[in-house]
């Protein structure tokens, strides 16, 4: 994987945490799935994302709504995302991490993860 992959791939997974997250508020399912085309948009560019924010054209690569291009420019501009932040640190790390067996389901995996106290994978 090269540079133009890894700096892609750390903002794709970002937005497509964060969306994971949305998924689970009732309100949230447009912006969970805004984000995640976002965040397939990032991981597939073929270049090197933080150029073609710098070059202006990144608002008009598709599934770059208004939204994203707000997280992305706060990312770029700060190294990190406020909002991602706040809503990760209402839930510890390790959930993220189940939110990806497969088989689960993303609704379950948040039951359980509130039912039964989980922590971390072990558990």
């Amino acid at each position: 994987m090269d540079k133009n992959q890894i700096h892609n791939l750390k903002l794709a997974t970002t937005l497509a945490n964060l969306a994971e997250i949305y998924k689970q508020k009732s309100d949230g399912t447009k912006a969970a799935i805004d984000l995640n085309v976002a965040a397939r948009t990032i991981r597939d560019y073929p270049g090197n994302i933080f150029d073609a924010y710098n070059r202006g054209f990144i608002a008009s690569l598709p599934g770059i709504d208004e939204t994203a291009y707000e997280l992305i420019e706060e990312f770029f501009e700060t190294g990190r995302i406020k909002l991602y932040d706040e809503i990760r640190g209402q839930y510890p790390d390790e959930l993220i991490k189940f939110i990806r067996i497969s088989g689960l389901g993303k609704k379950r995996i948040f039951k359980l993860y509130e039912l039964l106290d989980l922590k971390s994978m072990s558990d």
